[in-house]
């Protein structure tokens, strides 16, 4: 399912009754009211509980996708972007929700969440489970209207911290549960001056992506190194064929973490079609590629 949603799916297992229960996940079972094992909720709406077989269940879990899809039009009122930076002891993680539509958004709840990837556990090979939580009401009433949440994990020992990853995402408190945005953070985005001065400059991440027909505008953090400052940097769109659609910047830049914007737009105005585009940033200390995604 994940291969066949790469973009609009992202797959977290939340245990209990074994070594990976926590009380976040304990209680969050009694809040979906789970009586069935397994059970999976989608957006925090539709849950499917219990699994005949394989292709039973991934036809069921594919028509509840395609149905909170189809609700949605794929498409969220909810911006997320956010990084984290850990060492052998701690994990730091930041994440800003902004509101990009005019609309009612009913006891929003942000959640960053710590998970880690590719358990071995005695037969069993466990994709992404849930480690720790952190909880925060916010306030989202303005279009464009930001609310930063921040989050400090104590590692345990017996994490392999090269496999953490941390999601952060929005979604109403009581009621139907329902999850206004997902967003699978990248890490190190927000680096300490002093140590961006030894790594290449790059493209940090690209928010939201994909980028929606109802989105006025995606966000480029680059991160532009201290061997490349004041030298020109330029950032380009291409498309999947390496033909260039369009020049964002050719300039000077200070180093340091710089936002850009791109409205899904070719270098005359137009619109352009849904599909899978490159952004290319060429510095000083090379070349860096990310891959944007396109939605109408």
């Amino acid at each position: 399912m994940q291969d066949e949603f790469p973009t609009q799916l992202i797959v977290v297992e939340n245990h209990i009754y074994d070594p990976f229960e926590i009380p976040w996940v304990v209680a969050r079972a009694d809040t979906y009211e789970i009586s069935g094992y397994p059970s999976v909720v989608f957006d925090g709406i539709n849950m499917i509980s219990g699994a005949v077989d394989c292709d039973w269940t991934t036809n069921m879990y594919r028509t509840a996708v395609l149905g909170r899809l189809n609700d949605t039009g794929g498409t969220s009122p909810v911006g997320i972007q956010g990084s984290f930076s850990h060492d052998a002891v701690s994990l730091d993680a930041s994440a800003t929700f902004t509101l990009l539509d005019p609309v009612t958004l009913t006891n929003p709840t942000a959640v960053i969440l710590l998970a880690e990837e590719e358990i071995i556990y005695e037969t069993l090979h466990l994709m992404r489970v849930t480690r720790a939580v952190y909880e925060e009401p916010v306030t989202l009433v303005s279009v464009d209207e930001e609310a930063v949440v921040n989050a400090e994990f104590t590692l345990d020992p017996a994490w392999v911290a090269e496999n953490l990853v941390v999601i952060a995402y929005l979604q109403r408190a009581g009621g139907n549960h329902e999850v206004y945005q997902t967003w699978m953070m990248g890490g190190d985005q927000h680096t300490p001056e002093t140590y961006l001065a030894g790594l290449p400059s790059r493209i940090e991440s690209v928010a939201p992506n994909p980028i929606h027909a109802n989105e006025a505008f995606a966000t480029i953090h680059l991160s532009i190194s201290e061997g490349a400052s004041n030298s020109p940097v330029r950032l380009d769109v291409l498309d999947a064929n390496g033909r260039l659609i369009r020049r964002l910047m050719n300039r000077r830049m200070d180093s340091g973490i710089s936002p850009m914007r791109w409205d899904g737009r070719d270098a005359r105005g137009q619109r352009l079609d849904a599909g899978v585009y490159y952004l290319t940033l060429r510095t000083a200390d090379g070349m860096r590629t990310a891959r944007a995604v396109l939605m109408r």
